[in-house]
């Protein structure tokens, strides 16, 4: 086993070093090493697959060049948020298997004199993707159409990549919060009248599970107005305000991510804990295989993917309210329905 994880982050490092020659990936090495890997394996599987079809196919089915194609890949893989708001893997065959370790904190009567007694019952898991074709989510052609345009090209060449490259992305992102918030509404709602409340959000988690924290909030741009309200929060300019996600600031040490998506309500709060120093430890794991893929029944442009849910208490919903009086946040919520501040 260790021969094997040797040989892989072997392959990884070849991987790198080879993409890093290319110009429009010279960036690589100035990512984190997780993203390192990631953009690596993303451009690796989408070149194979490039491989297999000829320059009049790749035209005929993409309506780009290969190279470009490519380019586009790099940019999704080095600026998607879904793998740092939560877990995005790609995978070299259509049935990857991921292996986690799961802890399952089993409650045992306490010893005398004792308040609490436990002991954490550690297995290791493995799941299996069964990644299989979606739609990209956007009208691929009308923007690789004006790849087509000679001069267009000639004048705006990164800006018609890096457009097609955001289109991508916000599908994506607002693919992977849409998902995993569907999933944190089968969790038990949490009123936050306080910024202290979140500790019991955090608490939960670790009750549950031996472990976890609440490390990013997503939330919209009416919420994110009155976060951003409060002294504890510190703006990050260090993120583009372009796509479907990006990074704000910090509530304290809690990344705060703003999604332009409809589903997040005015002063709700997706919760979620993502262990950065364990890459091990998933909630929820996005995984692809190419992001680019041509469906020869339906003619269309399509991406391989799939989505594990793993450990999904990882992900919480809040709700901003005025006061812990529950009667009165339930009379504010579901019969006024009225936005609500924090304090």
């Amino acid at each position: 086993m260790i021969e094997d994880f040797l040989e892989e982050q072997k392959k990884l490092a070849h991987f790198i070093e080879k993409w890093s020659k290319v110009s429009f990936a010279e960036g690589i090495k100035d990512l984190p090493n997780r993203r390192k890997k990631l953009v690596a394996i993303a451009l690796e599987n989408q070149a194979r697959y490039l491989k297999t079809l000829t320059e009049s196919n790749i035209q005929q089915f993409f309506r780009v060049s290969a190279e470009t194609l490519l380019e586009i890949t790099y940019l999704i893989a080095a600026n998607s948020k879904t793998d740092d708001v939560f877990s995005e893997w790609y995978c070299t065959t259509p049935d990857d298997a991921i292996y986690f370790v799961d802890r399952v904190l089993k409650s045992e009567k306490p010893p005398e004199g004792f308040d609490k007694y436990g002991t954490v019952d550690i297995t290791v898991n493995k799941k299996r993707f069964n990644c299989r074709p979606f739609p990209v989510g956007y009208s691929f052609y009308k923007l690789s159409d004006l790849c087509l345009d000679p001069k267009i090209m000639e004048m705006m060449t990164g800006m018609v990549t890096r457009a097609v490259a955001d289109e991508h992305i916000r599908s994506k992102d607002t693919r992977a919060v849409d998902t995993v918030l569907r999933l944190a509404y089968t969790n038990p709602l949490n009123l936050i009248a306080e910024l202290d409340d979140l500790k019991p959000v955090s608490y939960n988690m670790f009750e549950k599970t031996g472990r976890g924290v609440v490390t990013n909030i997503v939330v919209n741009p009416i919420t994110y107005a009155m976060i951003a309200a409060s002294k504890e929060f510190k703006v990050d300019e260090s993120d583009t305000r372009i796509g479907a996600v990006y990074l704000a600031g910090y509530l304290r040490d809690i990344a705060i991510y703003v999604a332009r998506t409809t589903r997040l309500k005015d002063g709700e709060l997706l919760m979620n804990h993502k262990n950065k120093q364990e890459e091990g430890d998933h909630s929820v794991v996005f995984g692809t295989m190419r992001e680019f893929d041509y469906n020869y029944d339906k003619c269309t442009v399509e991406t391989i993917r799939d989505v594990l849910i793993i450990n999904p208490i990882f992900h919480q919903i809040g709700h901003i309210v005025l006061s812990k009086n529950k009667f009165w946040n339930w009379f504010l919520l579901k019969v006024m329905k009225k936005p609500l501040k924090l304090k």
